[in-house]
């Protein structure tokens, strides 16, 4: 389910506003954003209010809508209207109570209720089609509505996963901002139930913001190296040495090879050039490449020595 749009004319996909959604691909406008079941979107499209008692919606309503004839809408946030029970009526849309049927006249409900079969002996029985209320959810068989688990969040009578960058520390979350966001130096897996502990330390080699869900999202740069666990900015990543060369991603500079150099903050070792060779480990500067002795010849990029003698006849 994603949380972006694409207008026209940007470079990357913009969020919808908090809280609010867009189930489809290929969008572009933020009328294009949905509030989850049990909401509708505020006069300027900026956020979700919950619908009123009353009135409901489901995961593909716009807005709110008055509860049928015939169901009532005790709660506010209502993902689905509740059919009267038998011996019970509601004559008018937008009812939050069932009046009870005189003696003479039962209202039928227009709802299909869900059946369930019994133990054998027992038969068939029907139940009341149930709405759980927010931060519940329907488990399985179970008739009753169950309170949402520590690392998820419950809308639409279903338990959904936080998201990755976020951990559910509670149980009974209503909607996703509940879930806590990661703490910087952290990273948070999808459904995380707790404040992450040491097992979640961002790795050497990497940084972890605010907000991580990743472990290997965000490597130290090119030219930088990450030796502590739990790095929480991009500053943190130490610029390598002379002498060291740092790739993407890694814990430690590396030495320089033998015929190459490497100033500060180097990311891949530089060669010594044609006519020139260094046979140590560690250089930082062009100097450090060495003419070709007398006699013989230095004819490719970083030698650790000269690879050609000279033919007779020929001087250097």
């Amino acid at each position: 389910m994603s949380i972006q749009i694409c207008p026209g004319n940007v470079s990357a996909p913009r969020k919808c506003p908090t809280g609010m959604f867009n189930p489809y691909t290929g969008k572009s406008s933020i009328q294009d954003c949905q509030c989850g079941p049990g909401e509708e979107p505020n006069f300027n499209q900026t956020e979700c209010v919950d619908c009123a008692e009353g009135y409901y919606s489901t995961l593909c309503s716009a807005q709110c809508h008055l509860c049928p004839t015939g169901s009532h809408c005790p709660y506010k946030k209502m993902s689905a209207p509740l059919p009267c029970p038998v011996g019970h009526y509601s004559y008018m849309p937008g009812q939050t109570e069932c009046k009870k049927c005189n003696g003479s006249s039962v209202y039928r409900s227009t709802v299909t209720p869900v059946w369930s079969r019994g133990q054998s002996h027992l038969g068939q029985r029907s139940r009341q089609l149930i709405s759980c209320p927010p931060g519940t959810y329907r488990d399985g068989e179970r008739s009753d509505c169950v309170v949402c688990p520590a690392g998820h969040y419950c809308v639409a009578n279903i338990a959904i996963q936080c998201p990755a960058g976020t951990y559910g520390p509670k149980e009974g979350l209503q909607r996703e901002r509940d879930c806590a966001i990661c703490p910087a130096g952290f990273y948070c897996l999808e459904g995380t139930s707790r404040r992450p502990s040491s097992q979640f330390l961002c790795p050497q080699g990497y940084y972890c913001e605010e907000g991580t869900g990743v472990p290997h999202g965000s490597p130290c740069p090119a030219g930088t190296a990450g030796g502590q666990l739990g790095q929480t900015s991009r500053a943190a990543c130490k610029r390598c040495a002379e002498g060291r060369y740092c790739p993407t991603g890694v814990k430690d500079c590396l030495k320089c090879p033998p015929g190459f150099y490497c100033p500060e903050g180097t990311s891949d070792p530089m060669p010594c050039q044609p006519g020139t060779f260094n046979p140590l480990e560690g250089q930082d500067a062009l100097a450090d490449c060495r003419p070709c002795y007398p006699g013989k010849s230095c004819t490719q990029v970083a030698l650790k020595f000269p690879d050609v003698d000279c033919m007779p006849g020929y001087l250097i």
